[in-house]
């Protein structure tokens, strides 16, 4: 599902604080991937509930925080502000590739924990 593997995606090829929350804030880019998740075939809210919830257990807080807000923004499109909370967040080459390991674990999890 495309908006189920968008964080890995993004975090391979881009890359909680005032920064954050400048950009996006965690409750709102949660809010945006739960919707995007609902608008694949095959979801329902309860199943985006369960994903969502499940990488929020699995990854270290402040991960998670930063891997949701890239997300959303991922799905919004706009690359200025993708630019932006990257810059802001000082996520290198080195750390993107750290969080994506930690993030393809946690997404493998969260599909099979919530049936996807």
């Amino acid at each position: 599902m495309r908006s189920l593997s968008v964080i890995a995606l993004l975090v391979a090829t881009m890359g909680m604080n005032t920064a954050l929350a400048q950009v996006l804030s965690v409750e709102s880019a949660q809010d945006q991937l739960r919707n995007a998740c609902k608008a694949e075939r095959g979801t329902d809210a309860e199943t985006c509930d369960c994903y969502v919830d499940s990488l929020a257990q699995t990854l270290p807080k402040d991960d998670f925080e930063k891997m949701v807000v890239l997300a959303a923004i991922a799905i919004s499109g706009d690359d200025e502000k993708m630019t932006q909370f990257v810059e802001e967040q000082e996520l290198t080459y080195d750390v993107r590739n750290e969080m994506l390991v930690d993030t393809r674990a946690a997404l493998t999890a969260a599909e099979k924990s919530c049936g996807l």
